[in-house]
């Protein structure tokens, strides 16, 4: 095995590990983004209770007004 020749292998393997390693940065920023959409939807959903809660007791009040 000549010189060139482990130097060639060795950036073939630099060039694996770095592949790998931007995969490993692809899935902690994936992770990353997932949790912050579970954050927003969950807040999503509470004002969205939150302002039905609200809305039906604006009805509420509006129907014993009627009556």
């Amino acid at each position: 095995m000549g010189f060139t020749t482990i130097l060639s292998e060795t950036q073939c393997l630099r060039n694996i590990l770095g592949a790998l390693n931007d995969r490993v940065q692809n899935k902690k920023r994936l992770h990353s983004i997932t949790q912050q959409t579970s954050r927003i939807a969950a807040h999503q959903s509470d004002r969205f209770s939150q302002r039905m809660v609200k809305t039906g007791q604006n009805v509420a009040h509006d129907s014993e007004d009627i009556l």
